[in-house]
């Protein structure tokens, strides 16, 4: 597979899947949250819902009408490093269907009233997850532990800022943006690969061929010193995240980490899960993640629980506590070879769900393109994967688990009577000490290999919304998995 180049620079990847007679058409433009300068953060989203107010051609709800008319649907989300838009439709209607998703998003109008009414539908949106217990704490982790980076902001932006941003800025953000050689078109379904490129070469060759203004991201700064912070809402249940900072996508330790993330944390079957909700029930819920975007990534474990504020220290105690053991059992090696075939397994078995849709498929080689510029990654991923042992987890565990770099983020009901310095002392005083461990009899056979029939999904929560347009959400919280082994917030 190859990505060819228009002679504008538009970078196009052609996929051909005759499974059924469905093609997706997708444009993913370089453009999110992580190139925002002060005063402008937010501004992507925003861009994103304007597309779909009218076009040189087509009136407000025009586009979403036409798709609707010939049984597509149409969707859009923006994400820290890209903003997507795409159509999946009949493939009798291909070339239909991307002359209408050019024009929304090549040629939209910026109608002044029209921002002024979308500015107000922003900053409800930016209320309402304010109000949603589990963004609230993502949102103060990640502000934490991506403090000084692009990453720290949340993709919505800020209030004052969506209330005072100009239409000539907006437009000024745009045209910087959404160019030929700064987008990336991927077809994938039931037509055939000449017929895409002449298709794409017919209505996609007018764009004109403007250089965008490359704006360079830094790599976010490893922490060296811990940090918390604590919110308290109108919630029954307690919400806490904790964390290590990481290295990012191309890293040679991703996979590793990947593997260590599923074997503590991923499913019913995982450490932590057996061991505080199952066996112990001092948790309502709890999980571990990878998060690992280009720039810098974070490890972290998330976890529920009910409790009063008189008893919500002492569960505190208990819960770090548990969690500890099952960290220094997997320090010591008391794990089994079937947990990494497990967790290989279920890694491996997103590249099969993923080919599953055209949709799917076509969204997770555009992801591929927009952050590492290329469909290859996933094969030396898959290649380093495969070699991943028990002591590349055990090591990636002691490299990246360091007290002094810890991040705690927990949102606990009001009147609690705690800070989050005392939450971070319960954290310090109970994760960071050595355990006696019980030894086990641990099956170690390393002549185990993984079998992709074993293995199972990752859960992905979707909320979807018809308002003129068809529109997707990836959860406030995260998605978990390779590629988008993000923990991947994606805002519509």
């Amino acid at each position: 597979m190859e990505i060819k180049k228009l002679s504008n620079g538009l970078s196009c990847v052609f996929v051909e899947n005759t499974a059924s007679d469905v093609v997706s058409i997708q444009i993913w433009i370089k453009c999110g949250s992580v190139y925002e300068s002060e005063g402008e953060y937010g501004v992507s989203h925003f861009i994103e819902h304007l597309l779909f107010k009218g076009t040189r051609k087509h009136a407000i709800g025009e586009v979403a009408r036409i798709i609707e008319s010939i049984g597509g649907d149409l969707n859009a989300f923006t994400a820290k490093e890209y903003t997507c838009f795409y159509v999946t439709l009949p493939s009798v209607h291909f070339e239909k269907g991307m002359e209408t998703l050019k024009e929304l998003v090549f040629y939209p109008l910026f109608d002044g009233s029209e921002i002024e009414a979308e500015r107000e539908v922003i900053l409800e949106e930016i209320r309402r997850y304010q109000d949603i217990p589990c963004s609230v704490a993502s949102d103060n982790y990640f502000e934490l532990h991506f403090k000084g980076h692009p990453y720290s902001r949340p993709i919505l932006g800020y209030e004052d800022i969506i209330k005072n941003i100009k239409r000539d800025e907006i437009v000024g953000y745009y045209k910087k943006f959404y160019t030929a050689s700064n987008s990336i078109l991927v077809v994938c379904g039931n037509v055939r690969p000449e017929e895409m490129l002449r298709t794409s070469n017919k209505l996609m060759s007018e764009l004109l061929d403007k250089k965008h203004i490359d704006v360079n991201v830094a790599d976010a700064e490893l922490k060296s010193t811990p940090s918390s912070k604590n919110s308290e809402m109108d919630v029954k249940e307690s919400i806490f995240e904790f964390g290590f900072p990481i290295p990012g996508l191309l890293h040679k330790d991703i996979p590793a980490l990947d593997v260590l993330s599923i074997i503590l944390g991923q499913g019913e079957s995982s450490r932590l899960y057996k061991s505080l909700r199952l066996d112990k029930g001092i948790v309502t819920s709890i999980s571990s993640y990878s998060y690992t975007p280009i720039y810098g990534g974070t490890f972290s474990v998330v976890f529920t629980l009910e409790s009063g504020p008189k008893e919500l220290t002492k569960r505190l105690n208990a819960i770090f506590e548990a969690i500890n053991i099952e960290i220094n059992t997997v320090k010591e090696g008391e794990f089994a070879d079937s947990e990494i075939d497990k967790a290989k397994n279920i890694l491996l078995s997103e590249k099969v769900y993923e080919r599953e849709t055209v949709d799917g498929y076509a969204r997770k080689l555009g992801h591929l393109i927009a952050t590492t510029g290329s469909v290859d990654f996933d094969n030396e991923y898959f290649k380093r994967l495969s070699s991943v042992s028990r002591t590349d987890v055990i090591n990636v565990l002691n490299r990246y688990f360091n007290a002094k770099a810890v991040t705690l983020s927990s949102v606990v009901p009001n009147k609690s009577g705690h800070d989050s310095s005392e939450y971070l002392d319960i954290l310090n005083t109970k994760m960071f000490k050595a355990v006696p461990l019980k030894k086990a009899k641990i099956k170690k056979d390393v002549s185990s290999r993984p079998h992709i029939e074993s293995c199972c999904q990752f859960d992905k929560k979707f909320v979807v919304e018809k308002a003129g347009r068809v529109r997707a959400v990836v959860g406030a919280a995260q998605f978990v998995g390779h590629g988008g082994h993000l923990r991947e917030a994606e805002q519509n």
